[in-house]
């Protein structure tokens, strides 16, 4: 193959490569608002960080296709960080601080996370699932684990910049660290679902309207082994998550590297 013909046909796979990725990405992103409350009186403290959240995702994706990739992180984080908020002021059914949240008062996640432990719901969850996702180890804990990833990158940290990602300072298309930014959405869109799905059940109605894919993960496959044990036992009596379809899973996944 001559220079000529290389050039174009290397060009053209990769927008192809962008192009899917693209829509693989907003489609994730576009499929959270199917998912969050639409009334505010049916899911009163969930119905606000619900739509902050669906706007942090798409600024997510906006950024992420833009080259922006650090910020795109940053977006996850603060979508997560709301979600957990109200997601542990909802399972202790506290509307005063809720209030008092939403009129300036800063509640850290750390907070939420021990709201969310505590409830018996948090427990039961915790128990079902070979990692536990409310505790404080950030090692170890899903929900303390991701947030200290997301914040890696808001905060810049070495190995966490737009330069250490793609080797500019400037906005370039890097195939692998689109692919990256798919992978901690997806991990943290399935983490947003269980949020919500924790702190307010009648979210159910809407849940079953969404399907996301989170694994196969790098190319694995399968999903992990402790899948549907964990939604099985995370879920059972809420109604947030089905069974299955004929075009994929209705779920949300624990996704361990």
């Amino acid at each position: 193959m001559n220079s000529r013909t290389y050039r174009p046909t290397c060009y053209c796979k990769r927008q192809v490569t962008k192009r899917s990725l693209t829509e693989r990405l907003h489609r994730s992103a576009s499929d959270w608002i199917w998912a969050s409350p639409v009334n505010p009186e049916s899911a009163p403290f969930m119905h606000e960080p619900g739509l902050i959240a669906f706007e942090e995702f798409d600024a997510a994706v906006f950024n992420a296709i833009h080259g922006y990739y650090r910020q795109a992180f940053g977006c996850m984080r603060g979508a997560l960080e709301t979600l957990a908020v109200a997601a542990g002021l909802a399972a202790t059914k506290n509307p005063v601080e809720y209030g008092d949240w939403r009129n300036g008062k800063e509640i850290f996640i750390g907070k939420a996370r021990r709201l969310l432990e505590n409830t018996s719901d948090g427990r039961r969850i915790d128990k079902a699932v070979s990692t536990p996702i409310f505790g404080e180890d950030e090692y170890h804990h899903w929900l303390a684990r991701r947030y200290k990833k997301l914040c890696a990158y808001t905060h810049g940290n070495p190995g966490h910049t737009n330069m250490d990602l793609c080797g500019s300072n400037g906005p370039i298309f890097v195939d692998g660290v689109l692919r990256r930014v798919e992978d901690e959405l997806r991990e943290t869109l399935a983490l947003a679902y269980l949020l919500l799905g924790h702190a307010h059940k009648l979210v159910g109605q809407w849940m079953r309207r969404v399907r996301l894919l989170v694994c196969p993960w790098r190319g694995s496959g399968s999903w992990p082994r402790s899948t549907s044990r964990s939604l099985r036992c995370s879920m059972s009596g809420s109604g947030v998550v089905g069974s299955g379809s004929r075009r994929g899973h209705w779920a949300v996944a624990e996704c361990r590297r």
